[in-house]
C-alpha cells in the first residue's frame, strides 16, 4: 500500500472551496461535496455492474458539463458515498434524476482535517 506524503497529495484544509474547472472561458470556484446514496445490495455488485454503473454517471456528467466532476466513490453494503465537485447543490440533484442514482442525502464539505492537522503550527 502506498502512503501519501504531504509533497506528493496536498491537503485541501480551508481551501476546499477553491477547487477550479480549467478549459472554460472562465474559471470557476467549485464546491466539494458528499453524496450518500441508498443502493440495495450495492456493496456486493459484480465489477461489471459498477463499471456499467460508472460508465452511465460518466456519460451523464459529459451531457451536464463542466459545472459538475465525480471525484471518488466509496461503496459499502447498501449504500455509496461519492465525493463530487459542483457549482452548486442543484446540478448534483439534476444528476441524480438523469442517471436514475438518488442522492438521498447532500453535504456541503466546509473544511478537511487530516492526521497532520494536529502537528500545525
Amino acid at each position: 500500500m502506498r502512503v501519501f506524503t504531504r509533497e506528493v497529495m496536498p491537503r485541501f484544509t480551508d481551501s476546499v472551496r477553491s477547487a477550479k474547472i480549467l478549459g472554460t472561458k472562465r474559471e470557476e470556484a467549485m464546491r466539494k461535496f458528499i453524496i450518500e446514496r441508498e443502493l440495495p445490495a450495492i456493496g456486493s455488485a459484480e465489477r461489471q455492474a459498477l463499471r456499467e454503473a460508472a460508465q452511465k454517471s460518466n456519460a451523464t456528467l459529459k451531457e451536464l458539463g463542466p459545472d459538475i466532476q465525480w471525484v471518488e466513490s466509496y461503496v459499502a453494503g447498501d449504500k455509496t458515498f461519492c465525493v463530487y465537485l459542483a457549482r452548486d447543490e442543484a446540478i448534483i440533484h439534476e444528476h441524480a434524476r438523469l442517471s436514475g442514482f438518488p442522492a438521498n442525502k447532500v453535504t456541503e464539505i466546509r473544511r478537511m482535517i487530516d492526521p497532520t492537522t494536529a502537528t500545525e503550527a
